[in-house]
C-alpha cells in the first residue's frame, strides 16, 4: 500500500491516483490541490511531488472525457465544482 504524500495517509486502491510522473495520491488529497486557490483556474497543475504538469481532467476522469471536453471547450480553462471549498 502507498502513502500518500499530501495527508500521509495510507492509500487504498480502489482510491488512488497515479500520475504520469508515477506519484501516488488520494483521489481527494489530489482533487483538492487541483482545486486550491493557486491553482483553480488552470487546466493543468503542477505535480504536488515533482511538478511535472498535470492534466487533471485527464487524470481524475481518463482519455475519454478529456476529449469530450476538449472537443467542446478547446483550451479555455473550466471549473468542475465538487463542492470541496
Amino acid at each position: 500500500m502507498n502513502e500518500c504524500p499530501i495527508c500521509y495517509g495510507d492509500i487504498p486502491l480502489n482510491n488512488q491516483v497515479c500520475t504520469p510522473c508515477n506519484h501516488h495520491f488520494h483521489k481527494t488529497c489530489l482533487t483538492q490541490w487541483a482545486y486550491s486557490e493557486e491553482h483553480k483556474e488552470n487546466t493543468t497543475i503542477p505535480c504536488p511531488m515533482c511538478r511535472h504538469e498535470l492534466d487533471m481532467v485527464r487524470i481524475l476522469f481518463g482519455g475519454l472525457f478529456s476529449d469530450v471536453t476538449e472537443s467542446l471547450f478547446g483550451d479555455e480553462p473550466f471549473y468542475l465544482d465538487f463542492g470541496l471549498t
